[in-house]
């Protein structure tokens, strides 16, 4: 579980304490070895690749003074609902990017699912139609 808080003002010395909080300020660590941590652990080289260049193309490099275009784009045109920050939202990024392969076999069984049941319509209604036939031609 993961708390992201923008300051520890009035957090006591136990509550830092029981709950194990460390403090890294958004200059300090960014979003990138979030995102570099999780990319290494992927089992295969040429997908960490693929990974990195993605990341690089549609999120953007961060950097000390800018976070990446991604991040750029949001701030200057989407309007907050609720605060969060970079490391929030790339944790989000991640878990979406996880569940996207499993997302893609639903579809494809969906879709498989939907073509099967439209050549059965197809099967049953062409076979209807030529018992119709049969039976008024006779």
């Amino acid at each position: 579980m993961m708390f992201e808080v923008e300051t520890l003002v009035n957090a006591s010395p136990a509550t830092v304490s029981r709950a194990g909080i460390i403090y890294a300020s958004d200059a300090d660590l960014d979003w990138a070895p979030v995102i570099e941590a999780w990319v290494r652990k992927r089992p295969d080289a040429k997908r960490q690749d693929i990974l990195r260049g993605m990341i690089t193309k549609w999120i953007g490099k961060c950097k000390p003074t800018e976070p990446g275009e991604c991040f750029e784009f949001l701030a200057r045109n989407c309007a907050k609902v609720m605060k969060e920050g970079r490391v929030g939202r790339i944790t989000s990024v991640k878990q979406i990017l996880r569940a996207w392969p499993r997302v893609m076999m639903q579809l494809r069984l969906l879709v498989v699912m939907a073509v099967t049941s439209r050549v059965s319509l197809y099967t049953v209604c062409a076979g209807a139609s030529a018992l119709y036939s049969r039976l008024t031609i006779d």
